[in-house]
This record gives C-alpha cells, structure tokens and sequence, in this order.
C-alpha cells in the first residue's frame, strides 16, 4: 500500500534495489567479524552503514537503504541468524566446487533479527526507507535437501511454511521499526523463466538440476510472497533478478513464462533485471498485469 511517506515521492523516483558496491575496508572487517569484540564490531559496522546512507543522500536518491552492507552474504545473513542450518552440501557451480548451508535443524528464532538494522536506517535519514528481504521460497529451494532436511522437515513445501512465517514476522517488524518500503527478492522465480532448465536439459549450477513443476511451484511461490507482505502498512516491491555471479547468469530465458502468474502477485511494484543478455526486452512489460 502506499503510504503518506511513499505517495510524495515522483513517478519515476530513484531507489537502490540490490546491495550497493562494498569498498575493501568494509570487507575487511565483514571477514574478521567472528574474531572481533562484539561492541567495536557494532560500532564500526554502525560507521560504514552511516556511510552508506549519506553516499546515497548525496547523490539525490529519493529512497535510501543501509547498503545490505551488515551483510558479508545476502542470504546466509538470515541464516545465521536464525539458525538450524549447517554447511554440508557440496555442489558445483560454473565450474568450481563448493558447500553450501542446508537445514538440518528446525529453526527455532523467535523473533525479528533484522529489526535493530532497519531501526538504525530509519533513524539516521529523512529520506524514505527500503530493506529488502529473501523469499521464502528462494530459501526453501536452495536450502532444503533431501538427504540433509528431512528430518527438521520433510518436505521443501514444509521448510517453506515455516519460512514464510518467520519472513512474515520479519517484515512486520521492518514496518514497526520505520521502514517505508519493503523489498521481496527472488531471484529463483527467474528459473522459471529458462526454457532449458525447465525442460531438465541441465545447467552449470548443480543445485538447479532437479525435477520442476512450475504448474504447481511457481503458484507456491508467489502465495508465499503475498502472506509475507500480507496486511504491511508499507509500499511492497518485488525483485527478479537473473544470479548473476562473476558476470554471468545463472540462468538465461526473457519474462513472458513468468509475467502472466503476476496476476495473483499482491505487491505494489515488481523490479525487473534487463542489463545482461538474454534477460529479456521491453517488450515484456506487455505481459505485466496491469495492477502492477
């Protein structure tokens, strides 16, 4: 919904939609966080995010964020602090090896973690407020598994409830703390969009090769974002993006397999990716419905 804040601003008004660019000093520390004094780690991480609001108050942007730069990784920020979750899957991506998380523990957090980082954003600017969050179903695809999960959960469609209410939680406690905007990303709704992935044809991340049904998945995920954004008395934005990792995407495919199911999408702005080839064209938007 729109808000007193968010209905002044201009129709075509400039807002961050990802992270913004983290300088070296910043990841310095992020590296040696666990090594660091919890109170001095505050008080740096409290100087680099009052940076990154006021880099952003001076270059005019209407809407600001805290940059994501408490985040040393978009999603395993979250993790970590909710818990439940261990780094025991190996898997390939784009050619390398790694492990990533996986649940393995029913997640027990109780309350908002994010609370005190949109307190603090919302209390160190004028300007309008975004925080973004992860969608429960980005979470639920890439961190449950079949031989790791089942025991805290078992099934994906069970890991994704409890997602889905603990973002919910999360997302009403942005609202409470002074944000104007609150952000859903899910890039993992773009995989519907690759006709090659959906066909089982393969991809270079290893995690993606599985069975899908976007007949049935793809309605699951977009009722998940509406039950996370449910009742908020704030604007709701919706992000797609293609993973672009090392300048490449994960996945590769335009939006008119994606943008129809939008019509059941209760957002009031959805954010597309077009900056890298085979993301699609403008002619898309045709396909938006045109509540959005």
């Amino acid at each position: 919904m729109k808000t007193d804040r968010t209905a002044k601003l201009p129709p075509f008004f400039t807002h961050p939609i990802g992270s913004l660019p983290r300088p070296k000093a910043l990841l310095s520390v992020l590296a040696r966080r666990k090594e660091m004094d919890r109170g001095r780690l505050a008080r740096v991480m409290d100087d680099f995010v009052l940076f990154a609001i006021r880099l952003q108050e001076e270059a005019g942007m209407d809407v600001v964020s805290d940059g994501e730069w408490r985040r040393e990784q978009y999603i395993r920020e979250l993790l970590g602090r909710i818990g439940g979750f261990e780094k025991c899957r190996r898997y390939e991506h784009q050619g390398e090896v790694k492990y990533t998380d996986v649940v393995v523990r029913r997640i027990a957090a109780t309350e908002p973690v994010f609370a005190e980082d949109a307190s603090f954003l919302a209390g160190h600017t004028d300007r309008v407020t975004k925080f973004a969050l992860p969608s429960p179903f980005l979470i639920a695809l890439r961190y449950w598994h079949v031989d790791h999960s089942r025991e805290a959960y078992p099934t994906m469609e069970h890991f994704l409830e409890h997602l889905t209410e603990i973002l919910a939680r999360e997302a009403r406690a942005l609202v409470q703390a002074g944000i104007d905007i609150v952000q859903v990303d899910d890039p993992a709704l773009v995989y519907f969009c690759d006709r090659d992935l959906m066909a089982g044809t393969g991809s270079h991340d290893e995690r993606l090769r599985r069975a899908w049904s976007p007949e049935k998945e793809l309605p699951m995920a977009i009722a998940a974002i509406n039950r996370v954004v449910e009742g908020l008395r704030a604007e709701t934005h919706l992000h797609c993006c293609h993973s672009v990792y090392k300048r490449r995407s994960d996945v590769t495919g335009n939006y008119k397999p994606l943008l129809p199911a939008f019509k059941d999408l209760r957002v009031d702005r959805v954010n597309l990716e077009f900056a890298y080839k085979g993301t699609g064209d403008i002619s898309d938007l045709k396909l938006l419905p045109s509540h959005l």
